[in-house]
């Protein structure tokens, strides 16, 4: 359905000074894969990893922080959904 794809993506930012951010979504298992894209510069800083939370949500961690505002887009991959 749907409402279910809308949940397994959208979009964040990471203020300037920002090295992680941390978004809720229930769908994220201890197996799910999260792919981010930056959408914007974030200065020096690359995307290093994402943490997750069970069926509570996931961290995207930057090498530095990100010297200005930079918008990201993601979407979760759940085997369990499909």
């Amino acid at each position: 359905p749907k409402r279910v794809r809308e949940t397994l993506s959208g979009s964040g930012v990471f203020e300037a000074g920002q090295r992680d951010v941390t978004l809720e979504n229930s769908h994220i298992t201890d197996t799910a894969v999260v792919l981010v894209t930056l959408t914007s510069n974030p200065g020096p800083a690359v995307m290093q990893y994402v943490s997750l939370q069970p069926s509570a949500g996931f961290t995207l961690h930057l090498s530095s922080p990100a010297t200005m505002k930079t918008s990201f887009n993601y979407v979760i991959l759940s085997g369990e959904l499909f």
